[in-house]
């Protein structure tokens, strides 16, 4: 499993296992994302480190990177990689489609038009949305739990987002 903690819009912190040696997973402790954690989801800040990454819009994807790598570098690759995934299934992302699998599943979010979806996933520094989660998870074949502060109880999720591998 891929934790990514939320702490404020596009501010994603990779979490590291404490076990794990810090020349594993180099980076600096994000304070303010201990702090909201701990409140949140105080059994995760016992086992998880969360540590600082840029907040250009990549956030999410550096995140990824820097948890599956060690560094941020090889956010772009996921990037593109998000965005392939997208355009390669787009039966599971577009829902004007007649196709469509409502991989989301929950009548609650409001989710980009498929268009939109594809040109975040396409452009540098652009943000990412919710449906973006479920293509990287897709993408690194893992889980993706990510906690995040909210005012909106519905929005406080408690599982994962992972979208279910095709061959």
């Amino acid at each position: 499993m891929l934790s990514v903690t939320r702490t404020c819009y596009c501010r994603h912190t990779a979490l590291t296992f404490h076990t794990r040696s810090p020349q594993l997973i180099p980076g600096t402790r994000d304070v303010v994302a201990t702090r909201i954690l701990g409140m949140m989801r105080p059994e995760l800040i016992r086992t998880h480190i969360p540590l600082q990454v840029a907040g250009d819009g990549n956030c999410l994807l550096r995140a990824i990177s820097r948890a599956l790598y060690g560094t941020e570098v090889h956010h772009t690759f996921l990037r593109l990689k998000t965005a392939l995934e997208i355009l390669t299934w787009p039966q599971l992302y577009d829902d004007t489609r007649s196709d469509y699998d409502d991989i989301l599943n929950d009548t609650r979010l409001v989710l980009p038009s498929y268009r939109d979806t594809v040109r975040m996933a396409c452009s540098e520094g652009a943000y990412t949305d919710i449906i973006h989660m479920y293509a990287v998870s897709a993408v690194i074949r893992a889980p993706i739990l990510s906690v995040h502060p909210s005012d909106s109880a519905h929005l406080a999720r408690r599982g994962h987002y992972v979208r279910r591998f095709q061959a």
